[in-house]
Protein backbone atom coordinates (compact mmCIF):
# COMPACT_ATOMS: atom_id res chain seq x y z
CA UNK A 1 0.00 0.00 0.00
CA UNK A 2 1.31 3.53 -0.49
CA UNK A 3 2.14 5.55 2.00
CA UNK A 4 0.02 8.45 3.39
CA UNK A 5 2.12 10.80 1.57
CA UNK A 6 1.26 9.54 -1.68
CA UNK A 7 -1.98 9.36 -1.03
CA UNK A 8 -1.85 13.39 -0.13
CA UNK A 9 0.22 13.79 -3.12
CA UNK A 10 -2.74 11.95 -5.36
CA UNK A 11 -5.59 13.89 -3.86
CA UNK A 12 -3.73 17.13 -4.40
CA UNK A 13 -2.86 16.99 -7.94
CA UNK A 14 -6.50 15.94 -9.16
CA UNK A 15 -8.77 18.42 -10.07
CA UNK A 16 -8.43 22.62 -10.11
CA UNK A 17 -11.15 24.01 -11.42
CA UNK A 18 -13.64 23.39 -8.20
CA UNK A 19 -10.86 24.70 -5.99
CA UNK A 20 -9.27 21.33 -4.67
CA UNK A 21 -5.90 22.75 -5.65
CA UNK A 22 -6.32 25.01 -2.31
CA UNK A 23 -6.32 21.76 -0.61
CA UNK A 24 -3.77 20.79 -2.38
CA UNK A 25 -1.64 23.74 -0.75
CA UNK A 26 -2.39 22.32 2.65
CA UNK A 27 -1.44 18.65 1.84
CA UNK A 28 1.17 19.17 0.32
CA UNK A 29 3.40 20.78 3.04
CA UNK A 30 5.28 17.61 2.62
CA UNK A 31 6.02 18.30 -0.85
CA UNK A 32 7.41 22.12 -1.66
CA UNK A 33 5.91 24.36 1.39
CA UNK A 34 8.58 23.63 3.54
CA UNK A 35 11.34 24.33 1.68
CA UNK A 36 11.07 28.16 2.58
CA UNK A 37 12.50 26.25 5.84
CA UNK A 38 15.20 24.20 4.39
CA UNK A 39 16.48 27.43 2.44
CA UNK A 40 16.40 29.59 5.31
CA UNK A 41 13.75 32.43 6.11
CA UNK A 42 12.30 34.44 3.88
CA UNK A 43 14.58 37.37 2.32
CA UNK A 44 14.30 40.90 3.64
CA UNK A 45 12.52 42.90 1.12
CA UNK A 46 15.82 45.47 1.09
CA UNK A 47 14.66 47.59 -1.76
CA UNK A 48 11.36 48.61 -0.31
CA UNK A 49 11.70 52.13 1.27
CA UNK A 50 9.91 52.96 4.11
CA UNK A 51 7.56 55.65 4.45
CA UNK A 52 6.94 56.68 8.26
CA UNK A 53 3.78 58.79 7.05
CA UNK A 54 1.93 55.79 5.64
CA UNK A 55 1.05 52.73 7.16
CA UNK A 56 -1.13 51.29 4.16
CA UNK A 57 -0.90 47.65 3.22
CA UNK A 58 -2.55 45.64 1.27
CA UNK A 59 -4.70 42.96 2.59
CA UNK A 60 -4.82 39.28 0.79
CA UNK A 61 -9.34 39.14 1.12
CA UNK A 62 -9.35 36.14 -2.16
CA UNK A 63 -8.78 33.21 -4.55
CA UNK A 64 -11.04 32.92 -7.23
CA UNK A 65 -11.28 30.28 -9.41
CA UNK A 66 -12.33 30.25 -13.65
CA UNK A 67 -12.43 27.55 -15.51
CA UNK A 68 -12.04 28.15 -19.42
CA UNK A 69 -14.75 27.60 -21.42
CA UNK A 70 -12.74 25.72 -25.09
CA UNK A 71 -16.45 26.33 -26.88
CA UNK A 72 -17.58 29.37 -26.28
CA UNK A 73 -14.26 30.28 -25.87
CA UNK A 74 -15.00 32.47 -22.63
CA UNK A 75 -14.16 32.18 -18.45
CA UNK A 76 -16.72 30.71 -16.28
CA UNK A 77 -16.22 31.22 -12.55
CA UNK A 78 -16.06 27.70 -10.55
CA UNK A 79 -15.40 28.76 -6.58
CA UNK A 80 -13.61 31.48 -4.03
CA UNK A 81 -11.73 31.10 -1.05
CA UNK A 82 -11.67 34.01 1.33
CA UNK A 83 -9.25 34.88 4.20
CA UNK A 84 -10.02 35.73 7.33
CA UNK A 85 -8.03 37.51 9.66
CA UNK A 86 -7.98 38.20 13.33
CA UNK A 87 -7.61 42.02 14.25
CA UNK A 88 -3.73 41.69 14.15
CA UNK A 89 -4.04 40.55 10.77
CA UNK A 90 -3.00 36.92 11.45
CA UNK A 91 -4.84 34.18 9.49
CA UNK A 92 -7.60 32.60 11.24
CA UNK A 93 -9.85 30.58 8.93
CA UNK A 94 -9.94 30.12 5.06
CA UNK A 95 -13.74 29.54 3.52
CA UNK A 96 -14.37 28.16 0.51
CA UNK A 97 -17.33 27.98 -1.61
CA UNK A 98 -18.42 25.55 -4.33
CA UNK A 99 -21.93 27.12 -5.21
CA UNK A 100 -24.25 26.97 -2.66
CA UNK A 101 -21.68 24.69 -0.82
CA UNK A 102 -19.77 26.57 2.13
CA UNK A 103 -16.54 24.47 3.39
CA UNK A 104 -14.73 25.96 6.19
CA UNK A 105 -10.87 25.27 6.69
CA UNK A 106 -9.89 25.90 10.29
CA UNK A 107 -6.16 25.68 11.62
CA UNK A 108 -4.05 26.41 14.57
CA UNK A 109 -0.05 27.94 13.86
CA UNK A 110 2.09 27.89 16.41
CA UNK A 111 5.51 29.57 15.84
CA UNK A 112 8.64 30.15 18.07
CA UNK A 113 10.36 33.42 18.60
CA UNK A 114 12.35 32.89 15.61
CA UNK A 115 9.69 32.36 13.04
CA UNK A 116 9.98 28.95 12.75
CA UNK A 117 6.47 27.37 12.21
CA UNK A 118 6.36 24.46 15.05
CA UNK A 119 2.76 23.33 14.83
CA UNK A 120 0.14 23.58 12.73
CA UNK A 121 -3.77 22.26 12.43
CA UNK A 122 -6.40 22.22 9.42
CA UNK A 123 -9.89 21.15 8.78
CA UNK A 124 -10.65 20.41 5.32
CA UNK A 125 -13.80 18.96 3.54
CA UNK A 126 -16.56 20.38 5.82
CA UNK A 127 -18.43 19.26 8.95
CA UNK A 128 -17.36 15.19 7.83
CA UNK A 129 -14.01 16.32 6.72
CA UNK A 130 -10.53 15.48 7.87
CA UNK A 131 -8.34 17.25 10.30
CA UNK A 132 -4.29 17.32 10.12
CA UNK A 133 -1.85 18.40 12.48
CA UNK A 134 1.67 18.92 11.49
CA UNK A 135 4.92 19.21 14.00
CA UNK A 136 8.24 20.67 12.72
CA UNK A 137 11.69 20.43 14.41
CA UNK A 138 14.16 22.78 13.43
CA UNK A 139 17.66 22.97 14.24
CA UNK A 140 19.78 25.72 16.11
CA UNK A 141 20.00 27.52 12.91
CA UNK A 142 16.19 27.16 11.60
CA UNK A 143 16.53 24.44 9.11
CA UNK A 144 14.11 22.04 9.29
CA UNK A 145 15.06 18.37 10.07
CA UNK A 146 11.63 16.41 10.71
CA UNK A 147 7.59 17.23 9.80
CA UNK A 148 5.49 15.08 11.25
CA UNK A 149 1.93 14.43 10.19
CA UNK A 150 -1.43 13.60 12.50
CA UNK A 151 -4.50 12.93 11.53
CA UNK A 152 -7.29 12.57 14.23
CA UNK A 153 -8.87 10.03 14.71
CA UNK A 154 -12.59 10.27 16.27
CA UNK A 155 -13.30 6.77 17.26
CA UNK A 156 -9.97 7.50 19.92
CA UNK A 157 -10.73 11.07 20.63
CA UNK A 158 -6.99 11.57 19.76
CA UNK A 159 -4.07 12.25 16.95
CA UNK A 160 -2.66 9.44 15.71
CA UNK A 161 0.83 9.70 13.57
CA UNK A 162 0.66 8.78 10.14
CA UNK A 163 4.10 10.36 8.10
CA UNK A 164 7.03 11.84 8.99
CA UNK A 165 9.46 13.35 6.69
CA UNK A 166 13.27 13.51 7.40
CA UNK A 167 15.21 16.36 5.51
CA UNK A 168 18.93 16.26 4.03
CA UNK A 169 21.30 18.92 3.51
CA UNK A 170 24.41 19.24 1.18
CA UNK A 171 27.68 20.68 3.06
CA UNK A 172 26.52 24.40 2.25
CA UNK A 173 23.38 24.31 4.00
CA UNK A 174 21.05 23.87 1.33
CA UNK A 175 17.98 21.15 1.40
CA UNK A 176 18.79 18.31 -0.96
CA UNK A 177 15.50 16.66 -0.23
CA UNK A 178 13.46 14.55 1.76
CA UNK A 179 12.48 10.80 2.66
CA UNK A 180 9.54 9.94 4.03
CA UNK A 181 8.80 7.43 7.13
CA UNK A 182 5.60 5.47 8.50
CA UNK A 183 4.29 5.08 11.25
CA UNK A 184 3.43 1.30 12.49
CA UNK A 185 1.48 1.58 15.24
CA UNK A 186 1.65 -2.28 16.40
CA UNK A 187 5.47 -1.64 16.89
CA UNK A 188 4.99 1.75 17.86
CA UNK A 189 8.36 3.32 15.44
CA UNK A 190 8.67 4.75 12.29
CA UNK A 191 10.10 2.53 9.37
CA UNK A 192 11.35 3.79 5.97
CA UNK A 193 8.53 4.69 3.56
CA UNK A 194 8.17 4.61 0.03
CA UNK A 195 8.35 8.17 -1.48
CA UNK A 196 11.37 10.44 -1.38
CA UNK A 197 12.35 13.95 -2.98
CA UNK A 198 15.22 15.83 -3.99
CA UNK A 199 15.87 19.81 -4.40
CA UNK A 200 18.27 21.15 -7.20
CA UNK A 201 19.26 24.75 -7.23
CA UNK A 202 20.15 27.07 -9.99
CA UNK A 203 23.14 29.33 -9.56
CA UNK A 204 21.15 32.20 -7.60
CA UNK A 205 20.23 29.63 -4.96
CA UNK A 206 16.81 29.44 -6.34
CA UNK A 207 14.43 26.50 -6.63
CA UNK A 208 14.64 25.18 -9.99
CA UNK A 209 13.63 21.81 -9.80
CA UNK A 210 11.40 19.41 -7.72
CA UNK A 211 11.60 15.77 -7.85
CA UNK A 212 9.50 12.91 -6.20
CA UNK A 213 10.58 9.43 -6.70
CA UNK A 214 9.06 6.01 -5.39
CA UNK A 215 10.12 3.16 -4.27
CA UNK A 216 9.36 -0.64 -5.82
CA UNK A 217 7.88 -2.84 -3.02
CA UNK A 218 9.21 -5.81 -5.28
CA UNK A 219 12.74 -4.29 -6.87
CA UNK A 220 13.07 -1.69 -3.69
CA UNK A 221 14.47 0.65 -7.08
CA UNK A 222 13.48 3.89 -6.95
CA UNK A 223 11.64 5.68 -10.13
CA UNK A 224 10.21 9.33 -10.33
CA UNK A 225 6.83 10.08 -10.90
CA UNK A 226 6.73 14.17 -11.64
CA UNK A 227 9.20 17.05 -11.37
CA UNK A 228 7.94 20.60 -11.27
CA UNK A 229 10.62 23.21 -13.21
CA UNK A 230 10.78 26.97 -11.47
CA UNK A 231 11.38 29.78 -13.74
CA UNK A 232 11.67 33.11 -12.06
CA UNK A 233 12.00 36.97 -13.20
CA UNK A 234 14.78 39.31 -12.62
CA UNK A 235 13.25 40.26 -9.34
CA UNK A 236 13.33 36.62 -8.19
CA UNK A 237 9.47 36.04 -8.75
CA UNK A 238 8.47 32.41 -9.60
CA UNK A 239 7.07 33.05 -12.63
CA UNK A 240 6.64 29.50 -14.14
CA UNK A 241 5.61 26.03 -12.81
CA UNK A 242 6.07 22.80 -15.53
CA UNK A 243 4.97 20.40 -14.31
CA UNK A 244 6.34 16.56 -15.94
CA UNK A 245 5.47 12.90 -15.35
CA UNK A 246 7.37 10.10 -15.68
CA UNK A 247 6.89 7.33 -18.46
CA UNK A 248 8.24 4.26 -17.43
CA UNK A 249 7.18 2.35 -20.82
CA UNK A 250 9.19 4.91 -22.57
CA UNK A 251 12.02 5.60 -20.08
CA UNK A 252 10.96 9.61 -20.76
CA UNK A 253 9.82 12.45 -19.30
CA UNK A 254 6.35 13.42 -20.61
CA UNK A 255 5.01 17.17 -19.89
CA UNK A 256 2.17 17.76 -18.25
CA UNK A 257 0.64 21.49 -16.62
CA UNK A 258 2.08 24.45 -15.83
CA UNK A 259 1.49 27.43 -14.26
CA UNK A 260 2.42 30.99 -15.01
CA UNK A 261 2.15 33.90 -12.11
CA UNK A 262 1.62 37.70 -12.61
CA UNK A 263 2.96 40.48 -10.57
CA UNK A 264 2.70 43.50 -9.76
CA UNK A 265 5.35 46.67 -8.59
CA UNK A 266 4.50 46.28 -4.83
CA UNK A 267 6.40 44.68 -2.60
CA UNK A 268 5.90 41.71 -0.30
CA UNK A 269 6.64 43.69 2.83
CA UNK A 270 3.77 46.18 1.71
CA UNK A 271 1.26 42.78 2.12
CA UNK A 272 -0.93 41.25 4.42
CA UNK A 273 -1.07 37.52 3.43
CA UNK A 274 -1.93 34.00 4.26
CA UNK A 275 1.20 32.00 5.34
CA UNK A 276 3.02 30.24 2.62
CA UNK A 277 1.53 26.69 2.56
CA UNK A 278 -2.04 28.75 1.49
CA UNK A 279 -0.78 30.43 -1.33
CA UNK A 280 0.00 29.87 -4.57
CA UNK A 281 2.81 29.66 -6.24
CA UNK A 282 3.76 26.36 -4.86
CA UNK A 283 7.73 27.93 -3.78
CA UNK A 284 5.72 30.67 -2.62
CA UNK A 285 8.23 31.65 0.09
CA UNK A 286 10.68 33.07 -2.83
CA UNK A 287 7.76 35.69 -4.17
CA UNK A 288 9.09 39.06 -3.70
CA UNK A 289 6.23 41.30 -5.28
CA UNK A 290 1.94 41.33 -5.10
CA UNK A 291 0.92 38.42 -6.96
CA UNK A 292 -2.19 38.87 -8.78
CA UNK A 293 -3.18 36.12 -10.14
CA UNK A 294 -2.00 32.78 -12.49
CA UNK A 295 -2.91 30.71 -15.24
CA UNK A 296 -2.36 27.09 -15.87
CA UNK A 297 -2.26 25.29 -18.93
CA UNK A 298 -2.66 21.92 -20.14
CA UNK A 299 -0.29 20.10 -22.36
CA UNK A 300 -2.31 18.56 -25.37
CA UNK A 301 -1.20 17.30 -29.11
CA UNK A 302 2.26 19.36 -28.93
CA UNK A 303 0.78 22.63 -27.77
CA UNK A 304 -0.26 24.64 -24.40
CA UNK A 305 -3.97 24.88 -23.84
CA UNK A 306 -5.36 27.04 -21.17
CA UNK A 307 -7.35 24.98 -18.86
CA UNK A 308 -8.10 27.78 -15.97
CA UNK A 309 -7.39 30.67 -13.91
CA UNK A 310 -6.75 32.31 -10.57
CA UNK A 311 -7.72 35.69 -9.65
CA UNK A 312 -6.42 37.29 -5.95
CA UNK A 313 -8.48 40.13 -4.29
CA UNK A 314 -6.73 42.49 -2.00
CA UNK A 315 -8.21 45.59 0.31
CA UNK A 316 -6.68 48.34 1.49
CA UNK A 317 -5.32 48.22 5.53
CA UNK A 318 -4.61 51.45 7.32
CA UNK A 319 -2.44 51.61 10.10
CA UNK A 320 -2.67 53.89 13.14
CA UNK A 321 0.30 55.42 13.59
CA UNK A 322 1.56 56.09 17.49
CA UNK A 323 4.76 56.82 18.29
CA UNK A 324 6.36 54.65 21.24
CA UNK A 325 6.32 57.25 23.79
CA UNK A 326 2.45 56.33 24.38
CA UNK A 327 3.20 52.35 23.98
CA UNK A 328 3.83 51.39 27.48
CA UNK A 329 1.19 49.73 28.10
CA UNK A 330 1.25 47.92 25.27
CA UNK A 331 4.65 46.46 25.18
CA UNK A 332 8.56 46.84 26.46
CA UNK A 333 11.34 46.96 23.71
CA UNK A 334 15.04 46.14 25.01
CA UNK A 335 18.09 46.48 25.41
CA UNK A 336 18.11 49.65 23.49
CA UNK A 337 20.74 50.17 22.37
CA UNK A 338 21.29 46.21 22.04
CA UNK A 339 24.34 44.12 20.47
CA UNK A 340 22.98 40.87 19.56
CA UNK A 341 19.33 40.21 19.99
CA UNK A 342 16.10 42.51 21.17
CA UNK A 343 13.51 41.20 23.55
CA UNK A 344 9.72 42.52 23.17
CA UNK A 345 7.86 41.94 25.99
CA UNK A 346 3.40 42.58 24.81
CA UNK A 347 2.48 42.73 28.36
CA UNK A 348 -1.30 41.74 26.82
CA UNK A 349 -0.16 37.49 26.30
CA UNK A 350 -3.06 37.28 23.92
CA UNK A 351 -1.86 39.31 21.64
CA UNK A 352 0.00 38.28 18.84
CA UNK A 353 1.62 40.58 16.28
CA UNK A 354 4.99 41.22 14.70
CA UNK A 355 7.69 43.87 14.26
CA UNK A 356 9.67 45.20 11.37
CA UNK A 357 13.00 46.94 11.63
CA UNK A 358 14.67 49.55 8.72
CA UNK A 359 18.30 50.63 8.67
CA UNK A 360 18.54 54.59 8.41
CA UNK A 361 17.52 54.67 4.93
CA UNK A 362 13.79 53.04 5.30
CA UNK A 363 15.18 49.49 3.72
CA UNK A 364 12.91 46.87 5.54
CA UNK A 365 15.64 44.23 7.43
CA UNK A 366 13.33 41.65 9.08
CA UNK A 367 10.05 40.91 9.85
CA UNK A 368 9.27 38.71 12.65
CA UNK A 369 5.83 37.22 14.33
CA UNK A 370 5.86 38.28 18.23
CA UNK A 371 4.27 36.67 20.97
CA UNK A 372 4.28 37.18 24.73
CA UNK A 373 8.01 37.97 25.43
CA UNK A 374 10.05 37.44 21.89
CA UNK A 375 13.53 37.16 21.29
CA UNK A 376 14.53 38.76 18.51
CA UNK A 377 17.79 37.44 16.89
CA UNK A 378 20.37 41.20 15.26
CA UNK A 379 23.73 39.73 14.98
CA UNK A 380 23.31 39.43 10.80
CA UNK A 381 22.88 43.38 11.19
CA UNK A 382 25.43 45.90 11.92
CA UNK A 383 26.11 48.60 13.94
CA UNK A 384 24.24 51.78 13.33
CA UNK A 385 21.40 53.48 14.17
CA UNK A 386 17.73 51.72 12.52
CA UNK A 387 13.81 52.08 12.84
CA UNK A 388 11.05 49.65 13.77
CA UNK A 389 7.47 49.45 13.41
CA UNK A 390 5.79 47.23 15.79
CA UNK A 391 2.16 46.34 14.80
CA UNK A 392 -0.97 45.33 17.47
CA UNK A 393 -4.73 45.67 17.09
CA UNK A 394 -4.22 47.47 13.74
CA UNK A 395 -1.90 49.90 15.31
CA UNK A 396 2.03 50.47 14.06
CA UNK A 397 4.22 51.22 17.26
CA UNK A 398 6.87 53.71 15.75
CA UNK A 399 10.39 53.70 17.44
CA UNK A 400 14.25 54.09 17.32
CA UNK A 401 17.44 51.04 17.92
CA UNK A 402 21.06 51.67 17.92
CA UNK A 403 22.54 48.47 17.66
CA UNK A 404 26.23 48.15 18.84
Amino acid sequence: MKSFILLMLSFSISTFAFGQSMIKKNLLHHKKTEIKYSMGQKKAGNEFIFNPFSELKYQMDSLSFYSWNRTNQEWNYSASFFYKYDKNKALTEIISNRYEEIVAIYYDIIEDPAGNCLHYIYHYGGPTGDSIKVEKIFSVDSKILNSITYKYDISFDDWIKRNMLEYSYSEDGMCTGFLDYDWVSDSSKWVPGDTKASYTYDNKNNLSLYTLLTQDESSNEWTPQFQIEYIYDTLGNPIEEINSRWRSSQNEWYLDEKYVYEYDSRKVDELILPPDFFLYPDNSSAINNKINGFIKYEFENGNWEVYSKGIYEYSEQQFTEINTINSKKEFSIYPNPAKDYIMVELQNFTNIGYVEIYDSNGRKMLTKKIFNTSKINLMELSSGFYFYSIYLNNTAYKGKLILK
